[in-house]
């Protein structure tokens, strides 16, 4: 399944008009671009999105200042909108932990949200400019533990923050990096090059930051960034940052020159692997699939493009049933989790679900719930959609045959 956000095309660029204010978030079936449902809340475009850690929870932003938050099964919002942004959110950011996530703002302002509660978390970091994006280190960056050392991109300056205190960010480093707005930063997710940071900006260039680690230091309140080399290839600003999620841990940049460009890290002296076109207007977001075979990205051009992730060669072309002519795409997430293992509250809802059944718990949970986790995810793995009957065999004989029923049907429903 595909989540596309975005917002009206301007004016000028095409004849029709834009969306309604209820079609700026909406899923589509990946095989044959059909529309499965609009996810009805904000109030003019959705700028960003961002995935959790759990399979059923989105997080959007929007031009209406507010942060949502949503139910993938359901398509309807968890909690009430978090309020407290006074401009358009340009960024999400999930915490490594992924129990709050990042917003930044057109007001200048990064807000934390425990978005389960749907409360704000610790005091808003201010900026004297606007904050284009946001990111967390994803791991131990030398003494700053996961999630506690954060990046924004204000003005032309990329800003650090020393968050381990979560009432009250410190700020403790402010570079010049480049000669236009930065438009988007990201960490390198391996712990081997946690101290790497790639930053795009509006001057057409991607560069590559290291810390020294002779400054003695992050979390010291020293912080001595050294710019390590400037990817050149983009003809105009860049617009999104994104590692694929599994070695060899490809970088995909996006940009108002209508491309998508995939870069190594260590670097080749070759520059880019490939230059994936395609798209007729701005590349505004690039987003891959969780094993990494392929990257979709959204444009103004009002299409959706699926792409090998291997060679950058496009797969397929979309312009989703349903999705209006006056639509720019401006973010987009691929929500798959078929032939996947059910997460943690699966299991815990297999076992948990007796008492509500009527049955005692099973004895030796510990070791039923692990026949029963690797007989799902088996099933899960040769079916995507909703099996046959299941028999009480060995790997289920302790368990009631209406638990296995709904434990089954829960997860092919849910995961797939």
């Amino acid at each position: 399944m595909i989540l596309v956000a975005g917002g009206p095309a301007p004016s000028n660029q095409h004849q029709k008009p834009g969306p309604s204010p209820d079609c700026t978030l909406c899923t589509f079936d990946e095989v044959s671009g059909c529309k499965i449902a609009n996810w009805k809340g904000h109030k003019g475009a959705v700028m960003t999105t961002c995935l959790s850690l759990d399979p059923d929870t989105v997080i959007t932003g929007g031009a209406d200042k507010f942060v949502r938050v949503w139910s993938v099964a359901e398509g309807k919002q968890k909690v009430a909108a978090l309020k407290g942004h006074k401009g358009t959110i340009n960024n999400l950011a999930m915490s490594p932990c992924g129990t709050f996530v990042a917003s930044a703002s057109s007001d200048g302002t990064i807000r934390f949200w425990d978005f389960v509660k749907g409360l704000q978390v610790g005091t808003p970091i201010e900026h004297d400019d606007e904050v284009r994006a946001v990111c967390f280190n994803m791991t131990r960056c030398f003494n700053m533990p996961p999630g506690k050392l954060i990046a924004s991109g204000s003005g032309s300056c990329i800003i650090f923050w020393d968050r381990r205190n979560e009432k009250q960010a410190v700020q403790i480093a402010r570079v010049q990096a480049h000669a236009g707005a930065v438009s988007c930063v990201t960490f390198h997710p391996l712990a081997l090059h946690s101290s790497v940071l790639f930053t795009g900006g509006m001057d057409r260039n991607i560069k590559v930051w290291r810390f020294n680690q002779s400054a003695g230091g992050v979390g010291e309140g020293k912080l001595d960034l050294v710019e390590v080399a400037t990817l050149k290839g983009h003809a105009a600003g860049l617009k999104t940052l994104a590692f694929s999620p599994v070695a060899p841990y490809v970088l995909s940049s996006g940009s108002s020159d209508a491309t998508i460009r995939l870069w190594n890290y260590p670097l080749s002296s070759a520059g880019a692997i490939s230059c994936s076109k395609g798209h007729r207007l701005t590349t505004h977001h690039v987003t891959w699939s969780k094993d990494a075979s392929l990257f979709i990205s959204a444009s103004a051009d009002c299409t959706l493009r699926i792409w090998n992730g291997a060679t950058g060669c496009l797969h397929k072309s979309m312009l989703p049933d349903g999705l209006d002519l006056g639509f720019v795409g401006y973010s987009v997430q691929h929500i798959r989790v078929a032939n996947k293992l059910p997460p943690l509250h699966a299991l815990a809802f297999a076992m948990g679900t007796h008492a509500r059944l009527g049955s005692a718990a099973p004895a030796s949970a510990a070791s039923r719930g692990t026949v029963l986790w690797r007989t799902l995810r088996s099933m899960i793995a040769n079916t995507t959609r909703a099996p046959a009957p299941v028999s009480t065999g060995c790997a289920f004989a302790s368990l009631p045959e209406e638990l296995v029923q709904r434990v089954v049907q829960a997860c092919v429903s849910t995961y797939t």
